[in-house]
């Protein structure tokens, strides 16, 4: 019988684990592979490139999901569907505190919801948090392995090139916000619903 594959990160419930980690950008599906064992390139269709791996033994897949919360939140929905219980962002944000340095973690405790695809989901004033499991995971491990990092709010919003970006960001930095992205709003009210 042949297997029913998601139509745009094209898997199947026979290629699914538990755990996806989910960059932007497909490039860093080789640099992710690195870090992995028994590594299968699965497919890539789209923005969606992935592979599928053990880490410490424990089976992970590498989705990218593009720039965005619209391709990000298809992959969330259709590795849901493929039996993926936890999502993890990891790529790249822009630094709002004077206090972030190129390579240090940004570990989101929650998120400014100014993209519009977490309102195709549900109202504004439903919160953009991390499942509180993961965040404290996240703390734990960086900690215990002496990365650099910084934790607190972000913002997700949908645009680089606005007239007003500078006075944006001005504006969140003087509010305490960590740094800016695209995807972690989205990722953080679909992984609540």
């Amino acid at each position: 019988m042949m297997e029913f594959l998601q139509p745009h990160i094209q898997l199947g419930k026979r290629q699914s684990a538990e755990y996806a980690l989910l960059p932007g950008d497909p490039g860093r599906i080789k640099r992710i592979a690195e870090y992995l064992k028994d590594v299968k390139e699965l497919a890539y269709n789209r923005e969606y490139c992935s592979i599928s791996g053990t880490y410490k033994g424990v089976n992970v897949l590498a989705v990218s999901t593009g720039i965005g919360a619209a391709s990000l939140a298809i992959a969330v929905e259709e590795l849901k569907k493929i039996g993926v219980k936890t999502f993890i962002r990891i790529g790249s944000c822009g630094a709002l505190q004077n206090g972030l340095h190129l390579g240090d973690l940004v570990i989101a405790t929650g998120a400014v919801r100014n993209e519009g695809t977490s309102l195709a989901y549900i109202e504004q004033g439903y919160p953009a948090v991390p499942d509180a499991d993961v965040l404290f995971a996240l703390l734990e491990s960086a900690k215990n392995q002496g990365f650099p990092y910084q934790y607190g709010r972000i913002k997700s919003h949908d645009s680089f090139y606005t007239d007003q970006e500078e006075e944006i960001n001005q504006y969140w930095s003087q509010k305490g916000i960590l740094g800016s992205d695209m995807e972690s709003a989205a990722l953080f009210v679909l992984g609540g619903l």
